[in-house]
């Protein structure tokens, strides 16, 4: 344990949002970097837990270290929990707070690690190469590169597109209550690698990358559901917009709402060219941050509160960097994240070939049936677009009202 204790240490010791936290100033949140912070380990005993039991204590042990807060002020905002079952079993759960990192950098986190302990481990010197710049030069530039005219033109671009947006109302089986708890349910969905190999040739042939085809029939879905033509949904985006911000651990995501237009009663594979316009045009401008985009919202008139409607996000990466340690075997346990910020929030993650897809959502508000309708019906558009993408959406919302 003193191995990887070290290892975590010069992670938080390499890359500044680690070492940095929040005080208000004047009215305003800024962020204060010290010179260290060293990270937080928790290690807690827990032997001879009887084995029908072992999976629900560990279980609990997760969940509670994940809902426990963080102090933004005081630090430190990574902590590192072990529960140590025996001398030869424990469960590493590393906790960074989201206002200093990304889903992103999760990878790069177990990149050093893994390098890190090997050597150390091995009583070597750190292989990791220096950073090329930090976090917070980054931030810097990013700052003068808006004002030097990005932000004006960022600014322009979505006041345009979002006048006379609205956003998506989806049907509910309950309002929201008066103390939401955001508790979170899911429904999955698999997508084969048969099916996944269909929407890669009628993205191909559409000219348009595949998630628009699986952006454009989430679309459809909702639009049939909720009787909405012209509304807007959110997706993510990671702003590394230099190269040495490509080895940096740091919050890049931003969430920009993709205004999708359905009207005019076209084809599938008409929508798929116009969803790749506005997925192109909202990537050119996605360097405005998220609060700025609500101000542009509230100053049409619009009720912009959380949760927003719906999210969006498809990852691709089939590398994903693997805990890796020497003389260790070393397993993952997945986990479900117990509150969310949408009504409902589709996300898709590459796997085996094809698509393990997961509809997020607020149990204050949806029942897990109807979400699992939901995804039935988005399975059943993506088989038959790849089929019919010439059928207009009036017929394919027709096909959708069947599905049950």
């Amino acid at each position: 344990l003193k191995v990887l204790q070290e290892a975590i240490k010069e992670i938080a010791r390499r890359h500044t949002p680690l070492h940095t936290t929040l005080e208000k100033v004047d009215g305003s949140v800024v962020q204060v970097v010290r010179p260290e912070m060293e990270p937080a380990f928790e290690i807690v005993d827990c032997p001879n837990i009887p084995e029908n039991e072992e999976s629900q204590v560990i279980r609990n042990y997760l969940e509670e270290c994940s809902l426990r807060q963080f102090d933004l002020v005081n630090g430190p905002m990574l902590r590192v929990n072990i529960l140590r079952l025996s001398e030869t079993s424990h469960i590493l759960m590393p906790c960074i707070n989201h206002a200093t990192t990304d889903a992103s950098s999760w990878g790069l986190f177990i990149h050093e690690l893994n390098a890190l302990y090997s050597a150390f481990a091995s009583g070597q010197p750190s292989p990791l190469p220096p950073l090329a710049m930090t976090f917070t030069d980054y931030a810097q530039w990013y700052q003068q590169w808006l004002q030097a005219g990005t932000l004006d033109k960022c600014l322009n671009y979505w006041r345009k597109t979002l006048a006379g947006a609205e956003l998506l109302e989806l049907p509910t089986d309950r309002p929201l209550p008066a103390n939401p708890t955001f508790r979170q349910g899911s429904e999955p969905l698999k997508i084969s690698p048969d099916l996944k190999s269909s929407l890669e040739n009628i993205s191909k042939k559409a000219g348009v990358v595949l998630y628009v085809t699986l952006l454009s029939a989430y679309g459809v879905v909702l639009g049939s559901v909720a009787n909405q033509e012209d509304f807007a949904i959110d997706s993510i985006f990671v702003n590394r917009l230099r190269k040495e911000a490509q080895s940096l651990i740091g919050p890049f995501g931003n969430i920009l709402p993709l205004r999708l237009d359905l009207k005019g009663d076209p084809t599938f594979a008409e929508l798929l060219d116009r969803i790749q316009q506005t997925v192109r045009n909202g990537y050119a401008h996605n360097s405005l941050p998220f609060l700025q985009l609500v101000d542009i919202w509230k100053a049409q008139g619009k009720q912009f509160k959380y949760p927003t409607s719906v999210g969006f996000n498809v990852i691709n990466a089939t590398n994903s960097e693997q805990l890796e340690l020497p003389e260790m075997e070393v397993s993952f346990i997945g986990m479900k994240k117990k509150a969310v910020v949408r009504n409902l929030h589709l996300r898709m993650l590459a796997k085996d070939g094809g698509y393990s897809a997961d509809f997020r959502y607020i149990t204050d508000i949806l029942d897990g049936t109807t979400v699992a309708r939901i995804a039935r019906k988005y399975h059943f558009l993506l088989e038959t677009v790849v089929k019919e993408p010439q059928k207009p959406l009036s017929q394919l919302r027709v096909m959708l009202d069947r599905v049950e």
